[in-house]
């Protein structure tokens, strides 16, 4: 029983290793070539709101509140 246990592990733990693999480059040289000396558009990135994203925000930014010339204790 606890042989399967640690071979299911060992095989799960394989899977998700090969799940997060990244993806394999196949573009050929001359691909590339053509793509650097064509004058095109280059993507824009896109920019999305995650849920980790939201919860990473700071309220303000560090340099708008030095910007906001907010307290200054010794100023007289």
């Amino acid at each position: 029983m606890t042989l399967f246990l640690v071979l299911g592990a060992v095989a799960a733990l394989l899977v998700g290793v090969w799940i997060g693999m990244p993806g394999r480059f196949r573009q050929t040289q001359e691909e590339i070539d053509e793509r650097l000396e064509s004058d095109g558009e280059h993507a824009k990135v896109r920019r999305r709101e995650t849920f980790i994203g939201i919860l990473q925000k700071k309220a303000t930014r560090g340099s708008d509140r030095r910007r906001s010339g907010g307290r200054s204790p010794f100023r007289m």
